[in-house]
């Protein structure tokens, strides 16, 4: 492809990405004054600002891919991990190093492992593991305006001899308000060389690990709950539409829900989400997860075809009642 082609590919990949994005009305979880969303270039990414305060930064590199660190909720206060970014905070367990703040990858591609990365493994254990990871390409575009923040990003899968598999194209939009912060995103993975197998793995696909007091395990009031109303260890592995996780951050009860999109080529899906602090959306694992009648597993990607995921995340106050989850999905599920 010529460079020519190239930016033609790029602009209209784009075009098409921003025509299909869901731009969030207010929603139950949403409600109240609109706060002004900005974006600012720099020497790691982009900062993403709410009223000239950050809210959080893409950051084109970390560990193996990009991710979105810090992300400080309504109150102000961080609501994700800080190890292995920044400091190690009093009560943070500093496991799954790859478990850093908010990314979107997958265990099993093809036979390489983009969830993990090299320090995941004993020095003396690497080289059995076929690791890649995730190239931040370019910013396609960026931009502000009354509806908040939209910022569009190119990547590349490369596998563990460094060739491309996947083109991935995000649209990020951040949205935020006195009583909840928003990020839609509308991911869309283009097969580059061959037919691309997204396996059956549970480790996948797109994750959160939250702020060391909202896990359950920290015994401070965290709990997990998801659309089906299960809760905490029963929300693991279960199909659900939605699934909230809530808990107390410098002495004030704060949520992060995710929404899984009833348009997506799955739904709804099964949740890697875990006392310890670890809340992932995965449309693929099967296998390791409790059995069920309904069924997941691994999908193809046809070389040069094009899968979508579309799913809404809301860093909130209060429990998902106070926040009224259900009804915002309500509310997603219908745009």
């Amino acid at each position: 492809m010529s460079r020519s082609q190239a930016s033609l590919f790029v602009s209209l990949a784009t075009s098409l990405a921003l025509a299909c994005l869901l731009i969030p009305n207010t929603t139950a979880a949403a409600e109240g004054k609109s706060a002004k969303v900005t974006l600012e270039e720099n020497d790691q990414g982009v900062a993403v600002m709410v009223d000239g305060q950050l809210f959080t930064q893409y950051l084109v590199r970390s560990g193996a891919k990009p991710v979105l660190w810090p992300i400080n909720g309504p109150t102000g206060q961080p609501m994700t991990r800080s190890w292995p970014l920044g400091p190690e905070k009093e009560g943070e367990r500093t496991d799954h190093v790859h478990q850093r703040s908010f990314w979107f990858t997958h265990e099993g591609v093809n036979g390489v492992n983009y969830w993990a990365e090299p320090k995941s493994y004993r020095a003396k254990d690497r080289s059995k593991h076929k690791m890649g990871f995730i190239d931040h390409r370019v910013f396609a575009e960026m931009k502000s305006d009354d509806e908040g923040a939209t910022l569009v990003t190119i990547c590349d899968w490369l596998d563990h001899e460094y060739e491309p598999l996947l083109e991935q194209h995000t649209v990020f939009h951040f949205s935020a308000n006195n009583d909840c912060r928003t990020v839609d995103m509308t991911v869309n993975l283009k097969a580059l060389s061959g037919d691309v197998v997204l396996e059956d793995r549970k480790d996948g696909m797109f994750g959160i690990r939250l702020a060391s007091t909202m896990k359950v395990d920290a015994k401070q009031g965290g709990q997990i709950v998801n659309s089906e109303g299960q809760i905490d260890k029963e929300a693991w592995g279960q199909y659900a539409k939605w699934v909230d996780c809530h808990g107390p951050v410098a002495g004030e009860t704060v949520g992060v829900a995710i929404l899984w999109h009833p348009s997506n080529f799955r739904h709804p899906i099964r949740w890697h989400v875990r006392n310890y602090g670890l809340f992932a959306a995965n449309p693929l694992a099967e296998k390791g997860f409790p059995k069920s009648d309904r069924k997941q597993g691994p999908v193809t990607i046809k070389q040069g075809d094009t899968l979508t995921f579309r799913f809404r995340t809301l860093f909130h106050r209060g429990d998902q009642q106070q926040a009224n989850i259900p009804e915002a999905y309500a509310k997603y599920a219908e745009e």
